[in-house]
């Protein structure tokens, strides 16, 4: 089974992804930061660890770099987090996930993600892409359970913006429901209907 896990209801459109034909999937909130994300996390695992094959990690983020624009989609090939070793999507999944964008002709790029402990720290990795609050704390986990995982955000911000709490809670719906509509769903369902062995062994239990 594919898990798809992301922060809040709104960073995938709003409404919960739901298996298709004879697909296995499921969604996973985890809420916002290192703290909610770790407690839901241990709750999730605790009934499916065993049937996730796969997982997604999606939601928004604050874009770094000055060339990029909002509703941009990052594919994270690296995620790091301030002391902490850099953690990295599966290769198979990001090929693929690229491929798909490619031939929809969407905004994308490889870059690297930055996850903060709070709203507003300061950014100290050179290189990165994106900054987010959740991917690093989910990542590890999947990571540390032989789990493949694919990291994935939507631009709904730009650093130098310096939006307030509430100013960006007013942009996630709308970012949140492109990323479902732009990459979510069709990934979901290339994945159900692909013919790529490599691919299939990521998603489907033997």
């Amino acid at each position: 089974m594919i898990a798809v896990f992301h922060p809040l209801m709104s960073e995938i459109g709003g409404s919960e992804i739901r298996r298709k034909k004879n697909f296995d999937l499921i969604s996973y909130p985890i809420g916002v930061g290192r703290e909610q994300a770790l407690k839901m996390l241990e709750r999730h695992f605790h009934y499916c660890c065993s049937t996730i094959t796969s997982a997604l990690i999606i939601g928004v983020g604050g874009g770094i770099k000055d060339d990029l624009r909002l509703g941009d989609i990052v594919l994270c090939n690296e995620i790091s987090a301030k002391g902490q070793s850099s953690i990295f999507s599966d290769g198979n999944l990001l090929s693929a996930a690229a491929e798909l964008l490619f031939e929809r002709k969407e905004e994308f790029r490889i870059g690297k993600n930055f996850t903060v402990l709070d709203f507003g720290d300061p950014i100290v990795i050179s290189g990165a892409t994106v900054v987010d609050m959740e991917d690093y704390w989910v990542g590890l986990e999947l990571q540390n359970r032989g789990i493949p995982f694919l990291a994935v955000r939507i631009i709904s911000d730009l650093i130098l913006e310096k939006l307030s709490v509430e100013e960006l809670r007013e942009r996630i719906p709308s970012f949140g429901a492109s990323l479902r509509k732009r990459f979510v769903i069709p990934f979901l369902l290339n994945c159900e209907d692909t013919k790529n062995d490599i691919l299939k062994s990521c998603i489907i239990a033997d």
